[in-house]
Parts: structure tokens; sequence; C-alpha cells
């Protein structure tokens, strides 16, 4: 960002290659997206000239990909209070009992899941909830100014800790770990956006 709003080139180097690792369960899947969006966060409150369109060149792209996520959950609140304050006519009610459903089909899929038994069903309207309240998480850790510096891996113990000498990192985590590319098994080729 800071090369972008300096107005000097950006390229795309097709022979950089970086490796993720997804996440072992949607509980390592929210650490990793609460750090993300604080850091989102801390963006704004350290370059606030970035909300500018005159001083940032790639201003649309900064507000849509970075500052409207921060402002997602304030739109769903808005459409759940106008869902009961037009409940009495009837589009509106239908709309609201389907609102009220989905959130009813979340809980239901937290409930499977502490249960251990998956849930196709209910699995995608589980994670929307919960990668919108940990939004709501990761912008009160900004408000108190709890950005996390240290990148570590989700399942660690203790991650505000840095001083936490042990680690509980569960069995999936561990075999996604074993799996990882090393240099002896990297891909002669570069992988491209267009062939992922």
């Amino acid at each position: 960002m800071q090369t972008a709003t300096q107005k000097r080139p950006c390229v795309f180097e097709p022979q950089a290659i970086a490796w993720d690792q997804p996440s072992a369960s949607l509980g390592n899947e929210a650490i990793r997206k609460r750090r993300t969006i604080a850091g989102a966060a801390q963006l704004i409150v350290h370059h606030p000239a970035w909300l500018l369109p005159w001083r940032n060149p790639i201003w649309f792209e900064f507000i849509s990909h970075k500052v409207m996520r921060l402002t997602s959950q304030l739109l769903l609140l808005i459409v759940a209070v106008c869902n009961v304050l037009l409940f009495d006519q009837p589009l509106y009610r239908i709309l609201g009992i389907l609102h009220a459903g989905f959130y009813a089909s979340a809980l239901g899929g937290w409930f499977c899941q502490r249960l251990g038994i998956p849930s196709l069903l209910l699995g995608l309207q589980l994670m929307f909830v919960t990668l919108n309240a940990t939004t709501i998480a990761a912008l009160w850790d900004a408000a108190r100014g709890r950005f996390r510096v240290t990148w570590r891996r989700p399942g660690d113990a203790n991650t505000d800790s840095p001083a936490s000498g042990h680690s509980t990192i569960d069995s999936a985590t561990r075999r996604a770990s074993a799996h990882r590319p090393t240099a002896a098994n990297w891909p002669t080729t570069p992988v491209r956006p267009s062939e992922s």
C-alpha cells in the first residue's frame, strides 16, 4: 500500500510462489481471520489518509476490499432491524422469517459441530455467522489497541502470550504441516493464478 500511495509501480512476478496452509478447523480459521481483520483496522488507524481518494491512487480497491468488510456487520444489523420494523407487510414478513431461519440454521450447525457431526447443509450458514462474529471481535481488539504483530499458527497455545512454551496443535493441523511442500518437492514450474 505504501508503494502504491507513493505512485511507484507495483508489478506481478509470476515466479514468486507462496504456500498457504489451510486452517484445520473452523476455530483456527476464526483466529486467523480475527488477526487479519484487526490488521485491516490497524491500517486505517495508522494511515487515515488512505481513506481519501485524492491521496490514495487505489482508493476504490482499498475501500471495497479492506474497509467495507469492517462495516458488513452494521449492514446486517440494519437489515435485521428493517425486517422487524416492516414485519406487518407480507413481503417483509416472509423475508423476516427466512432471515430468522438462516440464523437458526447456523445455530443448528454450531450444535452439530459441538457434537462432532459434520453437516454440509448447515456448515455454510455457520461459517458466515462465525466470520462475522470474528470481525466484531477483531474490531474490539482494534479498539483496545490489541493488534497481534507476532504471527503464530492459530493452533498454538495462548496466541496472545509469546512466552507460552508449549503448543496444543490438533492432529489435523499436525498432519497438514507434515505435508507442507519443501524445497525438495516444489513444483518445477510456477503455478500461475489462471492455473490454480
